[in-house]
């Protein structure tokens, strides 16, 4: 199991929150169910599998706790990027989760 904190800020490179065009800051939350939506399974299963975290992380707003599986998942769908982040996102977005929400 891991936890992470879903209301977690993405920064730039000088440490400011990142505001969405609607200046609102992009959280972990956003980052992580916009990757799972546009994520590739590799079977019906899979798509389901998908489905059903994207459904569960959108009922929690800050802690959460991840079952190995659902880390699986959700490391794959940032690796993939199908969302094209860029950088500065993506790889903020693994260390916050191997890092247990820290970035640095």
């Amino acid at each position: 199991m891991r936890k992470i904190n879903l209301s977690e800020s993405i920064k730039n490179f000088a440490g400011q929150p990142i505001k969405t065009p609607e200046g609102e800051k992009l959280t972990l939350k956003s980052i992580l169910l916009n990757s799972l939506g546009s994520m590739k399974g590799s079977s019906g299963e899979e798509h389901i599998k998908i489905w059903d975290l994207g459904i569960k992380l959108n009922k929690v707003d800050s802690q959460m706790e991840l079952a190995d599986d659902e880390y699986a998942i959700i490391k794959s769908a940032i690796e993939q990027n199908n969302t094209n982040y860029v950088a500065l996102i993506v790889g903020q977005t693994l260390k916050i989760l191997e890092n247990g929400n820290k970035a640095e």
